[in-house]
C-alpha cells in the first residue's frame, strides 16, 4: 500500500497531538488483501489490512505500534502471490531507516480537512 507519510496521535496530558511521520520519499506499507464471496452468491467483498509491528525509536515515544514499511527492493516479491509467506517473516519488523516525526496542526483530526494545511507544523 503506497504512502508518502502517516499520522499517529501522541497523548499530551488530556489532549492528543497529531504527529506526521515520513521517510523523505514514497514508500509502501506491508498489507494483505482478501476477497470474500458470500455463500448465497451475493456481491464479493474486497478488504485489506495494513500489518503493524512494534515501534522503532522514532515512533516509540508517540505510539506502541507502527505500520510495517517494506524496503523498496522487496515490493515486487511482496506482491507475488506465489512467494512463500515464510520468506517475508524477517520484513515484519520496525523500520530501521531514516524517518522524521513532525508535530502538525490539529486540523488533521477532522475528516472534513483534506488539504495541505494538515501538514503545517504545530504552533
Amino acid at each position: 500500500m503506497p504512502a508518502d507519510g502517516f499520522y499517529e496521535w501522541e497523548k499530551v496530558g488530556a489532549a492528543k497531538q497529531p504527529v506526521h511521520f515520513r521517510l523523505g520519499e514514497p514508500f509502501a506499507f506491508a498489507g494483505l488483501t482478501s476477497r470474500w464471496t458470500p455463500p448465497d452468491g451475493g456481491e464479493p467483498i474486497d478488504s485489506c489490512a495494513i500489518i503493524t509491528t512494534t515501534p522503532n525509536e522514532t515512533c516509540a515515544p508517540v505510539h506502541d505500534r507502527v505500520r510495517v514499511i517494506l524496503p523498496r527492493v522487496e515490493h515486487r516479491d511482496w506482491l507475488d502471490p506465489l512467494a512463500p509467506p515464510e520468506r517475508f517473516r524477517s520484513l515484519l519488523a520496525p523500520w530501521c531507516g531514516p524517518m522524521r516525526a513532525l508535530p502538525v496542526s490539529t486540523l488533521v483530526g477532522n475528516v472534513r480537512n483534506d488539504d495541505p494545511r494538515c501538514l503545517e507544523p504545530a504552533s
